[in-house]
This record gives structure tokens, sequence and C-alpha cells, in this order.
């Protein structure tokens, strides 16, 4: 029993130190007697646990998949009562990704970034995470369409693509702006402001009515 919980607080360790490093120099730029030291263990054990770099990343990119995204899709799976639930629904939506995302931040932005190496691993559950925030909001959006809620001449797949286009650019760039810009979306009134123009846009579009 004690030998298992200090396998697995080693294996934490580990994993503590890859998210870290890969999350300021990239995965390339990372070597594994870099995660060793910093994880104060010997390398050997990386290879042991994680079968290499590689599985490490694969193993941090896991954790976005434990429900903490998957949970928000029922927001948009009840029924629709008006404009106005569609407005407050995608709010709520917005709301609760970006917090997520913030909660999780390290290990998405090292997944943002890495994609590519993530992509060699053909994982269907992570490939499909993406698609699926997608789909979801494209499917919300036709059933919205469906009942005059929607433009008919909108695309709902493309307005779900570039909704996730706009989330996802918050999130990567969350520290940045926040350094640069003072919007810090881990705040409730800036998260809600950046949410509520940004709908404004997105609904109503620029031109006046």
């Amino acid at each position: 029993m004690k030998k298992e919980r200090d396998s697995k607080k080693t294996q934490t360790k580990i994993l503590v130190a890859a998210r870290a490093l890969f999350a300021e120099k990239g995965y390339r730029a990372t070597s594994i007697r870099e995660i060793a030291a910093k994880a104060g263990v010997n390398s050997a054990l990386i290879q042991h646990y994680f079968s290499g770099k590689l599985g490490l990343l694969d193993e941090i990119s896991k954790e976005l998949l434990d429900g903490e995204f998957k949970n928000v899709f029922g927001i948009l799976q009840t029924d629709i009562d008006g404009k106005d639930d569609l407005k407050l629904r995608l709010n709520i939506f917005l709301d609760q990704v970006l917090q997520r995302a913030i909660e999780k931040w390290e290990t998405l932005y090292v997944v943002l970034n890495e994609i590519q190496e993530l992509a060699t691993l053909k994982r269907s559950d992570f490939s499909g995470m993406s698609l699926n925030f997608v789909a979801e909001l494209a499917r919300y959006l036709e059933k919205s369409k469906k009942r005059g809620w929607i433009s008919q001449k909108v695309d709902t797949n493309l307005a779900a693509d570039h909704l996730f286009a706009l989330a996802i650019d918050q999130i990567r760039n969350w520290k940045i702006n926040t350094k640069l810009q003072a919007m810090d979306i881990s705040e409730k009134k800036t998260r809600q402001r950046w949410i509520t123009q940004t709908l404004e846009i997105y609904l109503n579009g620029l031109l006046p009515r």
C-alpha cells in the first residue's frame, strides 16, 4: 500500500513538473532531464511511468477529459424558450467554459500549443473534444434557427466555429491580455463584460438597426 502511494506521489510530481516546463518552454524545448530535475526524481522513472516525453504530454492532455468541460454541454441541451433564453444560455455556457479553462489554464495552454504533437497520438477522445464543443454549439444554434430566433442566412456550423475560436483566443492569451490590456477574464466582472460584448456583436452585428 505504501509502495503504491509513493508511486502515485512520484507520478504526480513528474506531471506537475512537466506541465510547468511545457507551459514555460514548450514541449520540444523541454528535456527529460529538466523534468526529472524539477520533479526531484531519476530520469529513468519518467520512462518507467510514462514511456517518455510524449507519454507525459498525453497524460497531461487527459486532464481535460475528466468531465471539466463535458459537464457544461448540459446548458445547451435543454429546450429554448425565445431569443432572450438563447442569449442567456449562451452567456452561461461561455461563462462556464471560461471559468473551467482558467482553472485548468496551464494544462489547456500546453495542449493548445502542442496540438500537432498530440495529433500524432491519434487519440479519438482528445481530437473529439474540440469537435464536440463546436458540434454541440452548432446543434443548439440550429435548433434556434429552426424556431426563427436566428437568421435563416446563418450557417450554424460556421457560427459555432467562430464563437469557439473567440473563446479559445481569450483562453490562450489570458495572461498576455491581463498584463498588457488589464483584461483579466478570471475576474467575473471582466469576464461578463467580454461575454456580453461578444454576444452583442455575435448575435446583433456591428451595423445599426
